[in-house]
């Protein structure tokens, strides 16, 4: 008969869907991988072939119900399906590449599985202050220290020691007072030094500037001549020394002009100021430059008159006035 046709004078109609009918019987027989009275049914699950008799062997996929081949379920790879996906990658034949920075990639879904004291989508954030461990779940107990995100150990600040950072650090303690004397002893012979330095500099300066104000008078004040009558000699209490400048040949001038002058008024000064207390107490007469010795012809008849007279002690004064002016 030909085909689809079966029995006697091939009138019958075969309804083999994945197999050939028998020409005499009309019994389907079945293609590799289908079985059933029709051929219409597929292996059953893990088994493939000729009437579906050979056990497939894929762990993690499905089998061919016609060549046994495994087709994998997603982050599984191999000849059986056996093998996870490569780090890093997952998906379907381990096509997909994962984010995680911190962490494991799931080979099947893409997830982050995030190393102990990280956390977020992609394992790229630490664990909040005072939390550790995986997923950040666990507490520190570090009372004088910094915990660690990962282990959870404690990193104590200076001075403190143990397992939770409160036992006090007798060493730490130790080394800081002998440090602490040292720059206490350091920074005091410095602060020290620095003072010294600026009471010596202070002192300096003030010498030099009164030195320099003592070089710079140029007036000297003196004690007037002592009288006892309104009409004797002025006192003058200044000379003014860049002013007055008597020489000896302005005196010997004088001198002789004085000579030819005779006024009683001006003998009478010589006479009183004779009388005065004494010569010898006139150590130094001062004059002013409004009335100098150049321009006064009294003062110079009171000189000739002394020298007339040879009055010793008076001629004395005269001559240390004249010294006096001489010097200035």
């Amino acid at each position: 008969c030909k085909f689809p046709y079966f029995g006697e004078r091939c009138l019958e109609l075969c309804k083999c869907e994945h197999g050939v009918c028998d020409p005499v019987t009309g019994k389907c027989d079945c293609l590799v991988g289908w079985t059933g009275t029709k051929c219409n049914h597929a292996c059953e699950y893990q088994y493939f072939g000729v009437d579906c008799q050979e056990k497939c062997e894929c762990k993690n996929g499905i089998c061919n119900h016609v060549t046994g081949n495994c087709t994998c379920q997603p982050g599984w790879t191999g000849k059986t399906c056996n093998d996870t996906c490569y780090y890093q990658y997952f998906g379907v034949d381990c096509q997909e590449k994962c984010d995680c920075e911190n962490g494991i990639c799931n080979h099947v879904t893409g997830n982050c599985t995030c190393q102990p004291g990280w956390t977020g989508k992609t394992c790229n954030d630490t664990c909040n202050y005072q939390y550790f461990g995986v997923g950040c779940q666990e507490k520190c107990e570090c009372e004088n220290g910094i915990c660690n995100h990962g282990t959870g150990n404690c990193t104590c600040q200076p001075g403190w020691t143990g397992s939770t950072c409160n036992d006090t650090d007798a060493n730490y303690l130790s080394t800081n007072m002998r440090y602490g004397s040292l720059f206490t002893s350091t920074f005091g012979g410095l602060v020290g030094f620095v003072l010294t330095v600026i009471c010596l500099a202070i002192i300096f300066i003030k010498l030099r500037r009164s030195k320099k104000q003592g070089s710079q008078v140029t007036a000297r004040k003196t004690p007037a001549v002592p009288t006892n009558t309104e009409e004797s000699i002025p006192h003058y209490e200044y000379i003014d020394t860049e002013n007055t400048t008597i020489n000896n040949e302005q005196i010997m001038e004088q001198y002789e002009n004085l000579r030819t002058s005779s006024s009683y008024e001006e003998m009478s000064n010589y006479d009183i100021i004779k009388q005065s207390a004494g010569c010898k107490n006139i150590t130094n007469i001062n004059f002013h430059q409004n009335e100098s010795l150049r321009g006064s012809k009294k003062r110079s008849h009171i000189y000739s008159n002394a020298s007339s007279n040879n009055d010793t002690e008076y001629l004395e004064v005269l001559g240390q006035i004249e010294y006096t002016m001489y010097m200035k």
